[in-house]
């Protein structure tokens, strides 16, 4: 039998356990054993694109693929297959949405265990759409956030979305009218939009800070200009040869010359070795790579069969 989880099931299973989440992810980084993770595989479609990525992941001994559509007239489908690693086989298959935003806020929210100050409560936020809302959840389960600055072109959607999290997780929360409002003063800031115009500029960083950029996954896209690359003292990514195949912001940066490639690590590294820097500014440009997508699938799985979520559906006949 195998287990179909639904996006409702997914978010049943993280709800009030996204430390748990993040703590899986970071002991992934931290852990000695590597994982074969292959990078996004894009195939162009009249209207949109059809991608998939898959890993091996030993800590976990699960091994996964996701796989999914997005166009603007349907916007994105997809799933996640986990398997086994020791039986081969088959264990789950789930609504590829919402684990994906979760995972990506909790990537950043390792990023923000090992590169931001220990101190860090005021957060800057550029974007309130689905992905901006896992970006501060997830870093208020692991930070003493106090206050977040958030900015974004809809006025009503950004209303309804400060109102909303203030309610939700007892901080302030206030909109501003500018990007620059809502870097300047941030202990850490995050980046989440479809932007394919910059909407953060290095003059706006004032102060020791971690950028946590997740929007632009496309060499088409960029969120964070190449000034921010030269002011910075450690840049991450989560994986170095897809950052090189499509992050908007690095190809840009190194293309006029702001860093150069080898300067640039992956949090794995970082977060398993002494390179943090909670000083300066750091910048982590999220991708999202298979390897956290079969994490975070594994950490559902197990938690949707604890709580007998999801539906049980045969695979081959005498099932």
């Amino acid at each position: 039998m195998v287990l179909w989880l639904s996006e409702n099931d997914v978010a049943e299973a993280i709800r009030g356990s996204v430390s748990e989440l993040v703590g899986q992810l970071d002991r992934a980084c931290r852990s000695e054993t590597g994982w074969d993770s292959h990078p996004r595989i894009r195939h162009a479609l009249s209207s949109g694109t059809f991608q998939y990525m898959g890993a091996v992941v030993p800590e976990e001994r699960a091994m996964g693929i996701k796989t999914y559509v997005g166009s603007p007239e349907f916007g994105h489908q997809g799933v996640v297959a986990l398997f086994d690693l020791d039986s081969r086989k088959l264990l789950s298959v789930m609504a590829a949405d919402m684990l994906g935003r979760w995972r990506t806020g909790a990537a950043s929210a390792v990023a923000a265990l090992h590169l931001a100050k220990r101190d860090s409560v005021v957060f800057g936020l550029i974007g309130s759409a689905r992905q901006a809302e896992t970006q501060l959840a997830a870093l208020i389960s692991v930070c003493e956030i106090k206050r977040a600055k958030v900015f974004a072109r809809d006025h009503d959607r950004l209303a309804t979305f400060c109102r909303k999290a203030e309610e939700e997780h007892g901080i302030t929360v206030v909109p501003v009218r500018t990007p620059r409002e809502a870097v300047s003063g941030s202990d850490i800031v995050a980046t989440a939009t479809p932007a394919r115009e910059i909407v953060l500029h290095g003059s706006f960083i004032d102060g020791p800070c971690l950028v946590n950029a997740v929007g632009a996954n496309h060499p088409g896209q960029q969120e964070v200009d190449p000034d921010a690359f030269r002011m910075a003292d450690l840049v991450v990514v989560d994986d170095l040869e897809q950052a090189k195949a499509e992050c908007g912001d690095l190809i840009q940066a190194v293309g006029e010359g702001a860093i150069e490639w080898d300067d640039v690590l992956t949090l794995k590294s970082v977060a398993s070795g002494s390179n943090s820097l909670r000083t300066g500014l750091s910048i982590f440009e999220s991708q999202g790579i298979a390897a956290w997508d079969v994490i975070a699938a594994s950490f559902v799985y197990r938690r949707c069969v604890d709580r007998k979520l999801g539906i049980e559906v045969p695979l081959k006949a005498e099932d």
